[in-house]
């Protein structure tokens, strides 16, 4: 399985299930953006993944977990100022439409750079370089 960030590794991967499990939570975090300070308000939904066991006839006998899951994010980037940008995403990826770029979509690939720290970086380039992130809560 491969993991999303630091927090991502804390908060999805410690919390191994059982099969076909849900787990939530989320975190803040401070992130620099383009050199402008920007939290990011996440929540996250864990599902697990599932698959079939088959009888001798072919029959599905039982659904088992299968050992993957899938992420699902929610959240905000929030301005100093108080505006929201909604952000949503799946695993190691979120999105968000700018509406300061004709809304158009913006999805961001998330890498772990320590224990608590991770960057983004813009997969379409609306926003290039590696943007930083600090996590500072976590629940």
């Amino acid at each position: 399985m491969q993991l999303i960030t630091a927090v991502f590794f804390t908060l999805v991967a410690t919390m191994a299930a059982p099969a076909i499990a849900q787990q939530t939570g989320g975190f803040v975090a401070q992130c620099q953006i383009m050199g402008q300070p920007v939290t990011l308000q996440l929540q996250y939904e864990r599902i697990g993944g599932a698959g079939p066991i088959y009888a001798p006839n072919g029959d599905i006998r039982s659904v088992v977990g299968d050992g993957s899951s899938t992420t699902y994010w929610n959240g905000a980037f929030v301005s100093p100022n108080g505006q929201q940008m909604p952000v949503s995403g799946e695993n190691r990826f979120l999105r968000f439409y700018d509406q300061n770029a004709y809304n158009r979509e913006t999805v961001l690939e998330v890498t772990e750079t320590g224990a608590k720290t991770f960057y983004l970086t813009d997969v379409y380039g609306n926003y290039p370089g590696n943007h930083p992130c600090q996590v500072t809560n976590v629940w």
